[in-house]
């Protein structure tokens, strides 16, 4: 009985002290079970979630865009030693730059298989209305040269069109969206959560840039950086003012609620003064349609009489 107490206990005794050796062990396993497990389900969470917004892209956009990107593979290929100079540099950066303000998602080549597209497009519709019209060969080559010259011209009128509308748009925006995050900051948040809470607010060219910001300072990029990446993208004077306030503000430990502050109130006046100069340059923009078609009405209206009867008078 004795002995069997004494093996009893012994048996009991290895077995807590080789659960407690294990006992770290399973705990570290558990653990690292629980992160994969985590980990698998964000990001299933995320694969459904890209393939909602991928579902959710226009049908022109998921149907061309893998057509143009592969167009703009090959012709960046074949371009590629003609763009090696400082000059073909210069003028990729250049319309990248543009498609950037114009809040466009194509690169330098997909954009130049776009004109190249347009460009075939007008002349052949040019081709076919002279060869309707039937005006000869003559015709012909003035209406694909006229083509030619639309082709060209219309999507870099267009693209200069969206930059400037693109541009008006935030501006017109701006003002709201400071005076937003600075009462919100002045209520006790944070830049981030303030800014956070901008992006609640609405939608529009400077939301989206304004969640790309937040997007981007979420991923762990500083601030400052964000910052002037939101500046390239806007390309207002008044974006760089506000960007170049709160980079210095945050170098120098000046408060982010004086700064925001300050802002608001100087947009506010910068949309009074647009506003007041829109309604000075009014009338002299109405003095055209007035000469041009009021004037000759009112003096047909007034004059009309008095010429007949001096007409008959002298006849």
């Amino acid at each position: 009985m004795v002995q069997s107490l004494l093996v009893l206990s012994v048996s009991l005794c290895v077995f807590v002290w080789v659960l407690a050796l294990l006992e770290p062990v399973g705990r570290r396993l558990d653990h690292q079970r629980e992160r994969m497990e985590r980990l698998y389900r964000r990001n299933r969470r995320q694969r459904a979630h890209s393939m909602d917004e991928e579902l959710g892209k226009p049908l022109a956009e998921r149907l061309f865009r893998p057509v143009l990107a592969a167009f703009a593979r090959v012709l960046s290929k074949k371009d590629a030693k003609g763009k090696k100079g400082r000059n073909g540099r210069g003028r990729k950066q250049s319309l990248e730059q543009e498609l950037r303000l114009a809040g466009i998602h194509l690169s330098e080549s997909e954009f130049s298989v776009v004109r190249l597209v347009s460009l075939l497009g007008f002349m052949g519709l040019a081709a076919l209305l002279a060869t309707i019209l039937r005006g000869g060969l003559q015709l012909l080559v003035l209406a694909v040269l006229f083509g030619m010259v639309l082709g060209v011209l219309v999507p870099r009128f267009t693209l200069k069109r969206r930059v400037k509308r693109r541009q008006t748009a935030i501006r017109q925006q701006l003002p709201d969206v400071m005076d937003l995050l600075s009462v919100s900051v002045e209520a006790g948040l944070g830049f981030d959560a303030a800014l956070l809470r901008v992006l609640e607010w609405g939608e529009g060219p400077l939301i989206r840039e304004m969640r790309t910001v937040y997007r981007e300072i979420r991923m762990g990029r500083a601030r400052k950086d964000a910052l002037r990446s939101l500046d390239e993208r806007c390309g207002v004077d008044e974006i760089a003012s506000f960007t170049g306030s709160m980079i210095q503000a945050e170098q120098l430990g000046i408060s982010i609620r004086n700064v925001l502050r300050a802002q608001s109130a100087q947009l506010r006046l910068s949309r009074k003064q647009r506003a007041e100069e829109k309604a000075m340059k009014a009338p002299v923009k109405m003095m055209i349609p007035l000469v041009a078609f009021i004037f000759p009405v009112l003096f047909i209206i007034l004059l009309a009489p008095a010429v007949l009867d001096i007409l008959e008078v002298l006849g």
